[in-house]
């Protein structure tokens, strides 16, 4: 979970390149650098980078995509002499992540869920702003700017993506979390220039009032329902036997993570 929160502030910051920075290709090379520092903690993480380069050729944007993968092309080079080093093998923990949850479907042993699942997980964890942007966005889409239209499309892409893989975790979306937050609180701006006063305060009584749900539904999930102290204290414990990770993960496979060495 280290991976996906380090990383989402770089796919935070790959988003607002494009708004900090000036001229496009310095820009996009500047996001495309970003999104590659992100993928170098966690390869999913790629996809974020992805789909900020679909929306681009989808609207023959071809020299900010050209860019784009300009930038990221250094950490990628990066990971694969890593992994030439490593492994001996050029790109080894991509294709070994890919061959082990794609096609041999290892994760799928801890549990599968419905490809909604991680749309719940989105709203979960950025709470009533982004499901109150995400219902205003069909109403206020072409008036938005284009970075910010960009950015909704890149999160739609990256949660479509992870949605179409059986096994589904909540950590897999933290990635999304800072950039989401700031999509949500730049739409929610934007609108709030466009509804009258009373109706503000009305939206503002509502938000709460999920909010308030959602807290006291989670403090339910996480504290009640799923009490982890136990297993914490299992963890502790067992942390001080020597040859641990062996005996904790005997089933697993180091297919993709680096060799200890």
């Amino acid at each position: 979970t280290q991976g996906e929160f380090l990383g989402a502030l770089f796919v935070l910051a790959g988003f607002a390149a494009r708004s900090l920075v000036k001229g496009e290709a310095a820009a996009f090379a500047g996001a495309g650098f970003c999104f590659g520092l992100a993928l170098l903690l966690k390869i999913d993480l790629a996809v974020a980078g992805l789909g900020l380069g679909v929306w681009q050729l989808v609207h023959r944007r071809f020299r900010a995509a050209a860019w784009l993968v300009a930038g990221v092309l250094p950490p990628v080079l990066l990971l694969g002499l890593v992994d030439k080093l490593t492994w001996g093998t050029w790109f080894q923990s991509v294709l070994g992540h890919g061959r082990a949850n794609l096609v041999d479907g290892v994760g799928n042993q801890w549990g599968v869920a419905p490809w909604y699942q991680h749309v719940v997980y989105f709203f979960d964890l950025h709470g009533a702003p982004a499901l109150l942007a995400a219902c205003v966005l069909p109403w206020l889409w072409r008036r938005l700017p284009e970075a910010l239209r960009a950015g909704w499309f890149t999160t739609a892409f990256f949660v479509a993506v992870f949605a179409a893989i059986p096994h589904k975790e909540k950590r897999f979306l933290a990635p999304l979390l800072y950039s989401g937050i700031a999509l949500s609180c730049a739409t929610l701006a934007i609108a709030s220039t466009r509804v009258k006063a009373r109706h503000a305060r009305h939206a503002a009584l509502a938000v709460l009032a999920l909010v308030v749900a959602q807290g006291a539904a989670n403090a339910v999930t996480y504290l009640v329902r799923r009490p982890w102290y136990d297993r914490i204290a299992a963890i502790v414990e067992a942390g001080k036997i020597p040859g641990i990770q062996k005996m904790l993960s005997p089933q697993w496979p180091a297919a993709f993570y680096y060799p200890r060495h």
